[in-house]
């Protein structure tokens, strides 16, 4: 595996082609640079997915729970985007639907207030008040569970599946299907890749056709980057290794949250290439994770110029007119 990454599951893909799909094999696949590959995640990194996330996960919360998410899912996106940091799996979305919906979507207090989060009674009790933003991104890991008992759900893939039901009839969908409008690229993060000769992978938990569809809405070039159906942990550590050329001495990972860098970390072979992590800058991180990177050796806090200098595309206009532009 010299000169080509390999999707999980799926046939070996060329990184830089030129058949007519973006992840389709090509017979005449040019020979990138190989000392060097690129992990990019997908949502907050190479474009914004919280839009159309929401889009979805409103329509998966709509069947799991009728008439639990009142209004369109155009109302409730503004305030997703406050608590998005929270989300490590793209299904996580539809529980923090519903949380919001019964919080009253914008948080309203009352005058007796409560410290921290209380989930075991309803927000609309007597003497309570809705939770801010800042406290479910906080306390999600125990909001999450206490949810899930409050609701009766005994089995958290439950929910899962029914996002991906919806993620699955959108993703088969054509341009004109609700999701695909909300989709925004990070156009600097676009235009280094399509103008880099390095390989490229992108790395989501989405399932597969749901990736493919992401890029080609994003107009990565064709052969531009490999898509991989896998979470930001161990098992993507695991197939960046067995993936990347025999050539590559260093991994570069682009994530928007810490907490995926710290579990690829952690994953790591000690006997690898040498590991290059980065928290994004442009994404959803929040300050404080910003701020916390700084502190985790072999974690730095990249910016979109870094990023230019690294993949060696500064010198193309596209690419820093997107920057420019951000």
């Amino acid at each position: 595996m010299c000169h080509r990454l390999a999707v999980l599951e799926q046939a070996p893909l060329p990184l830089r082609c030129h058949s007519s799909s973006i992840h389709q094999t090509g017979a005449e696949a040019e020979q990138p640079d190989g000392d060097v590959l690129f992990c990019f995640g997908l949502d907050g990194v190479v474009c914004d997915l919280c839009g159309a996330i929401t889009q979805i996960a409103w329509r998966a919360a709509s069947q799991l729970w009728p008439r639990s998410a009142p209004g369109s899912a155009a109302v409730y996106e503004r305030k997703m985007r406050e608590v998005w940091p929270a989300v490590c799996h793209p299904h996580e979305s539809v529980m923090l639907l519903r949380l919001l919906a019964e919080e009253g979507v914008i948080g309203g207090r009352s005058t007796a207030g409560r410290q921290g989060p209380v989930v075991g009674r309803s927000p609309r009790a007597q003497g309570t008040r809705g939770l801010l933003a800042a406290e479910i991104v906080e306390h999600w890991a125990f909001l999450k569970d206490a949810c899930l008992r409050r609701w009766g759900v005994e089995d958290e893939r439950v929910i899962q599946q029914a996002f991906l039901d919806q993620m699955a009839d959108c993703a088969r969908g054509d341009a004109a299907t609700p999701w695909r409008p909300h989709i925004r690229p990070h156009q600097a993060v676009v235009e280094a890749i399509n103008g880099s000769s390095r390989p490229v992978l992108v790395a989501s938990p989405l399932p597969l056709a749901a990736i493919s569809a992401v890029l080609e809405h994003c107009s990565i070039d064709p052969g531009a980057a490999a898509a991989v159906s896998l979470p930001a942990n161990g098992r993507l550590a695991a197939h960046l290794c067995e993936s990347a050329p025999a050539a590559c001495a260093t991994v570069h990972v682009m994530q928007d949250r810490l907490s995926p860098l710290e579990h690829i970390q952690l994953g790591w072979p000690q006997n690898g290439p040498q590991l290059c992590l980065h928290l994004a800058d442009w994404g959803h991180s929040t300050p404080a994770m910003r701020a916390r990177a700084v502190a985790v050796p072999g974690v730095d806090v990249l910016s979109d110029v870094r990023l230019a200098e690294l993949m060696n595309v500064t010198h193309l206009t596209a690419v820093m007119d997107g920057v420019a532009w951000r």
